[in-house]
């Protein structure tokens, strides 16, 4: 997950300004700053921001020192799942998970495992994604998991060409998979396919 984050990231890195190009590098600046381990949750807000969807529809963040009580509380939690980060999301080193408005674990370590936890919790419960952040989900299904159905999808709105990657997905899509190739031909074989 991890180095398929960094072609993302680097991806992001390179992409030629657009619509949402002023927030992408807000996020690119932040992380810079932050000097953050881990490329994942920049990796997730960097998707969410392409895809045009909100973080609050997929991350929520509490103050660094709530108990899952409290997160309760002082947060309108929804129905669908969502990662709760304790602190800022870039840096935050615990996190917790809500479904159905409560919080169904408590504070944990690792981001990767809170984003594979709520990942998860959609196919263990058979949920439909979150359409404000399907694209983003449909994303992360097909790259970072590698489900990719031949038929269908776990988005409520339909997607043209089930068999392929949605539409929305676009360049990204393309590019990504064009690296992921690269990488494995250039170390199977020592030559690169494609330049990007």
């Amino acid at each position: 997950m991890e180095e398929k984050g960094k072609m993302i990231l680097q991806f992001f890195k390179q992409k030629p300004a657009g619509t949402n190009a002023d927030e992408i590098q807000r996020i690119l600046m932040r992380f810079d700053d932050s000097r953050a381990s881990c490329v994942i949750p920049c990796v997730v807000l960097l998707l969410l921001s392409h895809f045009k969807e909100k973080r609050e529809d997929l991350v929520l963040q509490a103050d660094v020192s709530a108990a899952a009580t409290n997160v309760e509380k002082s947060l309108m939690l929804p129905d669908s799942p969502r990662l709760i980060v304790l602190g800022e999301i870039l840096t935050a080193t615990q996190w917790t998970l809500s479904i159905e408005g409560q919080v169904v674990v408590n504070a944990h370590s690792s981001f990767v495992a809170g984003f594979a936890a709520l990942f998860s919790s959609y196919y263990s419960f058979n949920l439909v994604y979150e359409e404000a952040a399907s694209c983003t989900l449909e994303f992360i299904q097909r790259c970072f998991v590698l489900i990719n159905p031949s038929t269908g999808t776990k988005s409520a709105t339909t997607m043209v060409g089930d068999a392929a990657p949605p539409e929305a997905l676009g360049e990204l899509w393309e590019r990504t998979a064009v690296l992921l190739l690269n990488k494995r031909v250039a170390r199977e074989t020592g030559y690169i396919l494609h330049e990007i």
